[in-house]
């Protein structure tokens, strides 16, 4: 029975984001492009766990560098770009800096209906105007909401592109099984013609009760056609279950979520 767990440290990465586990898919995608900078598909998943706009460029830019024909990184690439003219790296650097350890107790506003000074906690959503007594609804993190919505736009491009890669990986596997199942029929008939023959060689000498060196032929074709036989039979269980596996497998990605 064939294995069908991941056998490399790609296809390990990739399990996990499928699986959702990004805390080990993430370093292990780091480790992997530090032992192996070439590695132009770790560089590319390696994106969705880059923590800025910058980041995610460099990373889609490796990527395209060592393989420049796909297609998937250059589209997402140009998205990048496309933000980073917008600022959106500007927002984000302004959100880290509203969440760092000099985060201040208010905001300073001004009221939208008497143009009042305002002093608004970080805290409340509701505040009421001290000079005309209007009652707002504040949302201090409207602004980011945006930038967070593109950025996880980015990180299901490269989840979907994981998929893409692991269905492109499950493909070429299904073809070297093919082409080895292939070459299981073959031994079958060989297998067939060899003990034919030497059926064939030992009826005839038997028949005539004749004793001859050519027995020892057809004993021999006989006992090889039977190896061919034993040979495919051991394989050909193991190869169909193999080629079933990795059909189901092929057919559960390319399922919508």
């Amino acid at each position: 029975m064939m294995e069908t767990q991941p056998n490399s440290t790609l296809d390990q990465a990739i399990a996990l984001m499928r699986s959702g586990d990004s805390e080990q898919a993430g370093p292990l995608l780091a480790g992997l492009v530090r032992k192996d900078p070439k590695n132009a598909a770790a560089w590319f998943l390696l994106t969705g766990f880059a923590p800025d706009l910058e980041r995610q460029r460099f990373c889609l830019e490796r990527s395209l560098t060592l393989a420049p024909h796909n297609t998937a990184a250059r589209r997402l690439l140009q998205t990048v770009q496309r933000e980073q003219l917008v600022g959106v790296s500007d927002l984000i650097s302004a959100f880290d800096a509203f969440n760092g350890p000099e985060k201040p107790d208010f905001i300073p506003l001004s009221c939208p209906n008497c143009g009042g000074a305002l002093k608004v906690t970080e805290e409340k959503e509701r505040y009421v105007c001290p000079h005309c007594g209007q009652e707002h609804l504040l949302r201090l993190r409207a602004g980011l909401e945006p930038v967070l919505e593109k950025l996880q736009g980015v990180q299901q491009g490269v989840e979907r592109a994981a998929d893409e890669l692991a269905l492109q990986r499950l493909g070429d596997e299904m073809e070297h099984l093919q082409q080895d199942l292939q070459m299981n029929n073959r031994s079958f008939r060989r297998g067939g013609q060899f003990l034919l023959t030497g059926v064939f060689v030992l009826v005839i000498y038997f028949a005539v009760l004749s004793f001859s060196p050519l027995l020892y032929l057809g004993a021999f074709l006989a006992s090889l056609g039977l190896f061919y036989f034993y040979y495919g039979l051991k394989n050909s269980a193991r190869l169909r279950y193999a080629l079933q596996a990795k059909a189901k497998e092929q057919q559960r990605l390319r399922q919508p979520d």
